[in-house]
């Protein structure tokens, strides 16, 4: 880590030079609903009052669903409700944590473009562990902007539930799901006004880890078992980090374009849990009156948490045309970005 305990790497806010804006949105989740309840055989650490420091009571469980199934639900739920067809699809972006192993190579991009008919299409994945939805706008901006594709589809899904350790508490702050979003270049003023992005290796705490072996038999065949694992210490040790470095990268934003978190109309994150979003908002000097999140029923979706509440923001009202909105995700220890975006549609 490099001396100033806010900076992984020494990057600088960015403003796009053209307008590229979210002009498509949509999500999938899956139907089965897993509450704290039908868990209670877990073991919460004593002296933590789970409900107060997490806030979540309840995810989604894809069952019998893979991410790359979820994922096109939602890229053809975005395509469908905005007019979109799979010809008019210049580029897929698809971004997850949970490393679904009939995907691992190649990665289900090419799975969603084939299956959402985007015969014009090429695909690919960005993998930035559980931030690789803002890195995927970020991207699909550039391609936009570069003239190397005209309309972009980024979507995020998360199958974590089956491959989690429920002998662990911190399986209670998973839930599975999927968001799409559509990009085009938009009228100036509208779409990405900013955007921020830092790494650095850091030490070992949630991740995807990959056995693989020989399975016995006469015919050996070859096995590979993602799992979500978590460091036994990563809370103590990460969360001090996590409170400031999302807030100290949207900083850089507000920096660029001169302006300061009362210029924000929403802010929505990579949620986590609601000590940490609490903590995010205070760093940020805001009300957490300007939080959205659906910690409570959804839990943590990792990469496909943004997209899915800016559909769920989107679809009640909560967030409207002309708004500001800030965005900021962690993963991977470390990836850290933030967003600021005009709402335009």
């Amino acid at each position: 880590m490099q001396n100033n305990e806010f900076i992984l790497s020494n990057t600088q806010a960015v403003i796009p030079a053209k307008s590229v804006g979210i002009v498509g949105i949509g999500s999938y989740l899956p139907s089965k609903e897993i509450t704290n309840n039908d868990l209670s055989f877990i073991e919460k650490p004593e002296g933590v009052d789970f409900d107060a420091v997490f806030g979540i009571s309840a995810r989604r469980m894809a069952d019998g669903e893979t991410a790359a199934q979820m994922a096109v639900k939602a890229a053809k739920d975005a395509m469908d409700r905005f007019g979109f067809k799979g010809e008019d699809i210049d580029l897929v972006i698809t971004t997850n944590s949970c490393k679904d192993p009939e995907y691992l190579t190649p990665p289900f991009s090419a799975y969603v473009q084939t299956k959402i008919g985007a015969v014009n299409a090429s695909a690919f994945s960005v993998d930035c562990g559980f931030n690789g939805f803002i890195p995927s706008i970020m991207t699909a901006s550039s391609f936009i902007q570069s003239g190397f594709a005209k309309t972009v589809l980024v979507v995020a899904g998360e199958s974590l539930l089956e491959n989690v350790d429920f002998s662990n508490f911190k399986a209670l702050t998973i839930g599975d799901g999927a968001g799409a979003v559509i990009l085009q270049e938009v009228e100036q003023g509208n779409g990405i006004e900013a955007f921020h992005n830092m790494s650095w290796q850091g030490p070992r705490a949630a991740g995807i880890q990959i056995r693989s072996g020989f399975k016995g038999g006469d015919k050996p065949k070859f096995s590979i078992d993602p799992f979500l694992t978590v460091e036994p210490i990563s809370l103590q040790r990460d969360v001090p980090f996590l409170e400031r470095y999302i807030p100290e990268s949207l900083k850089c934003c507000f920096s660029k374009l001169e302006i300061s978190s009362n210029d924000v109309d929403k802010f929505i994150f990579g949620q986590q849990f609601a000590a940490l979003t609490n903590a995010w908002m205070h760093n940020l000097e805001s009300s957490i009156d300007k939080n959205f999140d659906t910690l409570e029923t959804l839990a943590a979706i990792k990469t496909a948490s943004i997209p899915v509440n800016l559909d769920i923001a989107y679809k009640n009202g909560v967030i409207k045309k002309g708004d500001r909105i800030a965005l900021g995700d962690q993963g991977a220890n470390w990836y850290i970005s933030s967003a600021i975006i005009k709402w335009c549609i």
